[in-house]
């Protein structure tokens, strides 16, 4: 009898500590997704800022009128001599409706246009949720008046175009923000 009980326990036991294991296990699956998802998104999220950085802290580089290089501000437009060459760019960021970036699953995401001198630099969808500019002047205070602008506050937001399952089966999409305040030099005042 004694036997049963312990063959029993050991059942018991061993059943709970294969539980623990593939418990774990599956755990573990789970977070190599999340943390995959999560580095491509900053991966992708960080070659796009370091271009938009790039370009912006430059804008009115070359132009004779650098109080009148940003003209259009529903996205963002201006002038810059981007390659140094001696040769006036027109640049524009803006970005898409959700239903141009049907390729991916994420239902957010947009495609995130770059174009300079009319030639789009468009890449597929990789993430980009949300662009916003706020533009400030010499005082900190908003404006819109394109002559006024001396700082530029860029708010990019991305997420994973593909999900992935937390534990409870809900799809998820890894996200990350940014924000930042860009004061080109060219805008400022001499």
């Amino acid at each position: 009898m004694d036997s049963y009980l312990s063959l029993i326990g050991s059942i018991v036991i061993g059943g709970l500590l294969l539980f623990s294991v593939l418990n774990f296990q599956t755990d573990v699956r789970q977070h190599s997704f999340e943390y995959s998802n999560s580095l491509l998104v900053q991966q992708t999220a960080l070659s796009i800022i370091e271009l938009v950085e790039q370009d912006l802290r430059q804008i009115g580089y070359g132009y004779n009128f650098p109080s009148l290089a940003v003209f259009a501000l529903d996205s963002i437009t201006f002038y810059a001599d981007l390659f140094d060459d001696g040769v006036l760019d027109t640049v524009n960021y803006s970005l898409s409706d959700v239903s141009e970036a049907s390729g991916t699953t994420n239902p957010r995401d947009k495609i995130f246009y770059r174009t300079i001198n009319s030639d789009p630099q468009v890449h597929d969808a990789l993430g980009v949720t949300n662009f916003q500019l706020i533009f400030f002047d010499a005082n900190g205070d908003t404006t819109v008046n394109q002559t006024e602008i001396r700082t530029i506050e860029v708010t990019l937001a991305f997420e994973s175009t593909e999900p992935y399952l937390d534990r409870l089966g809900t799809e998820r999409y890894a996200s990350y923000y940014w924000r930042e305040k860009i004061s080109p030099m060219n805008l400022q005042p001499l």
